[in-house]
C-alpha cells in the first residue's frame, strides 16, 4: 500500500475547525494559568488536536527544543552497560541531570536495576509483560499484559501507581482492542504511532514543520503509517509520535533505531534533523532506540557527542516522555524551565488531581476461594490515578466488624494473615489521591481452609473453562483452576514459549465440577509458560499465559 492510499486529503473545511480547536486549547490553558496565578499550576485542557503550531503561543526564541531519549525492552545489566556510557554524564543547561524513558517489559527486567533508574529521575513506562502482543491480540490479553506490568512496577519495582503514564506497543503493532484498553486503564499517553511526511501532507509538511504531541479525541489525525490507527474517539489519551528520520535526499531511515547499521549515516542524519527542528517549529526530537543499537563503540560515541554538544545550547533540554506531556498541558518558556524542573513538574507533581480516583478492580483470589496456608495474598489491579490504597477485611458483609483496615498501602497487593479459626471473610479496596478516597471496589469473599493437590467444587459449572492461575506471577507454586460441565477425559499441560511440553497436570478422567491443580515449577527457569486445557466433547483448546519468577 502506498502512502497516498491511506492519506486523507484535508480540504479547507477540515483545516478551519482544527485551527479553532487549537486556539481553544491555547486560550483555555492561558485562562487557567491566569486564574491560578502561576505558570505551572498543572490544571489544563486535555484536548489539543494535532497541530504544527508551537504550544501555548510561545515565541520561537522562548520555546525549548526538547530531546527525548527512550529505550525499549528489559532493563538488564548488559543493556545498561551499553546505555549508561552514553547517558550517565548528560546534564541540562542548568546543570541538572538529564533524564530519559524506558519502555520496559517484565521479561528480563532486573527489578532492583529498574528501581535505581527510577530513583535517579528517569521514567518507567509500559511495553507489556511478555512482549508477545500483536495486531490480533484480544482485549482480555491486552488487559492481562498491561495489568501485569503495572503490578510489577508497583509491587516489585516500587514506583507509585500515579507515576505510570505511558505505553508503547511491542513491534508497534496496535489494534482497536489495545486503544480501548489504554483508555479504560487511564494511561496518559501512547508512543506507538510512526509519523511520516505523507503525500499529500496531513499535518506534518516537512522536517521543519512536524506535528507536535496531541490528544486522540478525534482519532489519530496524522499519517499513522503503521496501520491499525485509532478508529474512535480516545478523549484525554495523548499521542507522542515516532517522527520518521530522513537523510538529506529525503529517504526514510527509520523511526525506531534510525540509520541502523550505518554510523556515518547516523551522524549525518542526527545533525541534519536537529537543524531542521531547531530552526523550524521546534517539534521535539525523539531518539527512540533499543540498547543493542549501542553495541558498536562508534555508534555510542556519535550519540554521546551529539547529545553533549546540543545540551550546551541554552534552549535545548532533555526530558522524559511523561515530562513532555506535562509541559504540553501547560507550556512554560525556556526562561522558566529550570524552576519548572526543580519543582518536579515534569513528573506530574505540578498537576493537582482533579477528582478522587475511580473504583479499583479486585484481581485475586477468585470470589469465594478457599485459602491455605494461613496467609492470603490479596491482589487488585493498579489504578493509575491513585497515589495509595485502603484495604478492609471483615467478617461481616457490611464491613461493620473489620479484622483489618489499612490505609496508605503503596502496593497493589497485601499479604493478610488469616486468624487461626476457619471462617469466611469479605474484602474490598479503594484508591486515594490528593482529592480524597475513591469509591470502594465490589467486595469479594474468601474462606480459610486447606487446599489439597486437587480440589473439587460441588457446584456443577455450566461451561467448560480455564481460569487464570493464582498467584500470577508465582514462585515456585501456583494453583490452576478448571471447570467441567460433565464427566469426561481432560488433559491439562504446561508448555514453554517454544512449544515444548514441560509438565502434565491432568491426563485422564475428570468429574463434573471445578478443580484446582497445583503446579510446582521448582527447577524450571524463570519465564512465561502456556497452560493448555483440552476436554472431551469440545473442539476448543483453552490457553492461559502464566509467569514464573524466581
Amino acid at each position: 500500500m502506498s502512502r497516498t492510499d491511506y492519506t486523507l486529503r484535508p480540504g479547507p473545511g477540515r483545516l478551519f475547525p482544527r485551527r479553532l480547536l487549537l486556539l481553544a486549547c491555547i486560550l483555555l490553558t492561558a485562562a487557567v494559568m491566569r486564574s491560578s496565578g502561576e505558570a505551572d499550576s498543572g490544571a489544563s485542557a486535555d484536548r489539543c488536536p494535532p497541530s504544527r503550531t508551537i504550544p501555548g503561543g510561545l515565541p520561537h526564541d522562548e520555546t525549548p527544543q526538547f530531546i527525548l531519549v527512550t529505550f525499549d525492552d528489559g532493563i538488564t545489566p548488559f543493556a545498561e552497560s551499553l546505555i549508561q556510557p552514553v547517558l550517565q554524564d548528560l546534564h541540562n543547561p542548568d546543570g541538572s541531570k538529564a533524564h530519559y524513558t524506558y519502555f520496559l517489559t517484565r521479561v528480563n527486567t532486573v527489578a532492583a536495576l529498574a528501581r535505581q533508574r527510577y530513583l535517579e529521575g528517569n521514567e518507567l513506562a509500559s511495553h507489556t509483560m511478555t512482549h508477545s502482543t500483536g495486531n490480533q491480540t484480544n482485549a482480555a490479553e491486552w488487559l492481562w499484559e498491561l495489568n501485569g506490568l503495572n503490578r510489577f512496577l508497583v509491587d516489585t519495582v516500587g514506583i507509585p501507581s500515579n507515576q505510570i503514564a505511558g505505553f508503547r506497543a511491542p513491534e508497534l503493532a496496535t489494534n482497536g482492542a489495545m486503544w480501548r484498553t489504554l483508555l479504560n486503564l487511564q494511561f496518559i499517553y501512547d508512543a506507538s504511532l510512526p509519523e511520516v511526511i505523507a503525500t499529500p501532507p496531513r499535518i506534518s509538511t516537512g522536517l521543519d514543520s512536524l506535528v507536535w504531541p496531541h490528544t486522540l479525541e478525534g482519532g489519530s489525525g496524522t499519517s499513522c503509517s503503521s496501520g491499525n490507527c485509532p478508529d474512535t474517539s480516545l478523549p484525554g489519551l495523548w499521542s507522542i509520535p515516532l517522527w520518521m528520520f530522513y537523510d538529506t535526499l529525503n529517504n526514510e531511515v527509520g523511526a525506531m533505531d534510525p540509520a541502523a547499521g550505518d554510523d556515518s549515516l547516523l551522524q549525518e542524519v542526527l545533525e541534519f534533523t536537529f537543524q531542521k527542528r531547531y530552526n523550524g517549529n521546534k517539534c521535539p526530537l525523539g531518539l527512540f532506540m533499543h540498547a543493542g543499537q549501542l553495541g558498536l563503540p562508534g555508534r555510542r560515541q556519535i550519540l554521546t557527542t551529539f547529545l553533549q554538544e546540543k545540551l550546551k545550547l541554552p534552549d535545548v533540554w532533555m526530558i522524559t516522555m511523561r515530562g513532555l506531556i506535562e509541559w504540553m498541558r501547560n507550556p512554560v518558556p525556556v526562561s522558566q524551565l529550570s524552576a519548572w524542573f526543580a519543582r518536579g513538574a515534569d513528573r506530574g507533581s505540578g498537576r493537582p488531581d482533579l477528582a478522587p480516583p475511580p473504583s479499583v478492580s479486585l484481581a485475586a483470589p477468585d470470589d469465594g476461594s478457599p485459602i491455605s496456608p494461613k496467609t492470603a495474598l490479596l491482589q487488585w489491579d493498579v489504578q493509575l490515578k491513585s497515589a495509595a490504597y485502603q484495604l478492609q477485611v471483615s467478617s461481616a458483609s457490611d464491613f461493620s466488624q473489620n479484622v483489618l483496615d489499612s490505609a496508605g498501602i503503596s502496593r497493589a497487593s497485601y499479604s493478610f494473615r488469616i486468624p487461626a479459626s476457619p471462617a469466611s471473610y469479605f474484602w474490598r479496596v479503594r484508591g486515594v489521591n490528593t482529592r480524597g478516597p475513591g469509591d470502594w471496589s465490589l467486595p469479594r469473599t474468601f474462606t480459610s481452609g486447606v487446599l489439597s493437590h486437587v480440589s473439587e467444587s460441588p457446584a456443577r459449572p455450566l461451561e467448560y473453562g480455564l481460569e487464570q492461575n493464582f498467584p500470577n506471577p508465582f514462585n515456585p507454586s501456583t494453583v490452576i483452576s478448571c471447570s467441567f460441565p460433565s464427566s469426561g477425559r481432560a488433559r491439562l499441560a504446561i508448555y514453554d514459549m517454544l512449544g515444548r511440553e514441560v509438565a502434565v497436570l491432568i491426563d485422564g478422567p475428570v468429574q463434573a465440577g471445578r478443580q484446582g491443580v497445583v503446579w510446582n515449577a521448582a527447577g524450571k527457569a524463570s519465564g512465561t509458560f502456556l497452560c493448555r486445557l483440552e476436554f472431551d466433547g469440545t473442539r476448543s483448546t483453552l490457553t492461559r499465559k502464566i509467569v514464573f519468577l524466581k
